[in-house]
C-alpha cells in the first residue's frame, strides 16, 4: 500500500508534470487513478496541490463519482467537505453521484449524499431517477433510506 501511495509524490515531485492529465485510454486523472485504488493521502496531495477536483473521464465520471460507485466513504467525504467536489454534475448517461451509490447499493454513501444536498429528483438518459434505480435493483436498505429521508423533507 505505501508503495502505491508514493505515485502521488512522484507525480507532484516532476515539476512539469500537469496533475490533471487524463491517460489516454480511460481519459482517466491522476486523482481518478487515486480514488479507484482508494488512495486517500494521495489523492488529498493531489488536490491541494490543484487537482481539478471535478475532473471527468471520457464518460463525464468525476472521481467522487468513482468514489461512489465503489464505496470509497472516507475519500467521499474528504472530497466533498474539504475540497468542495460538486454533487449533482451529471455523466454522459445522465447519472449523478446519487445514481452510482444507489445502483452499487452503497447505502451509507446515499445517506451522506442525501443530507449534502443530492438531487434526488434528477432524471437519467433513461428517464429514471436514482430511486427508481434502487427500487428496480430491490436494494431494500438503500430504498428505506430514501424513504426515511423523504419522509422527513414531507410537511
Amino acid at each position: 500500500m505505501e508503495q502505491r501511495e508514493d505515485i502521488a509524490d512522484l507525480i507532484i515531485s516532476i515539476d512539469d508534470t500537469d496533475i490533471n492529465a487524463p491517460d489516454t485510454i480511460t481519459g482517466l486523472s491522476p486523482l481518478h487513478k487515486t480514488v479507484l485504488l482508494d488512495l486517500g493521502s494521495s489523492a488529498q496531495k493531489l488536490a491541494f496541490r490543484g487537482a481539478n477536483i471535478n475532473a471527468t473521464d471520457k464518460v463525464g465520471m468525476t472521481p467522487l463519482m468513482l468514489g461512489c460507485r465503489l464505496g470509497h466513504e472516507a475519500i467521499v467525504d474528504m472530497l466533498v467537505d474539504v475540497f468542495g467536489a460538486e454533487i449533482d454534475p451529471a455523466d454522459k448517461a445522465g447519472w449523478t453521484c446519487l445514481f452510482y451509490a444507489t445502483y452499487h447499493n452503497e447505502s451509507n454513501i446515499v445517506h451522506y449524499l442525501l443530507m449534502h444536498g443530492a438531487d434526488t429528483d434528477h432524471k437519467d438518459k433513461r428517464g429514471m431517477t436514482a430511486i427508481d434505480w434502487g427500487e428496480h435493483m430491490r436494494f431494500g436498505e438503500t430504498c428505506a433510506i430514501f424513504s426515511r429521508f423523504e419522509s422527513q423533507l414531507a410537511p
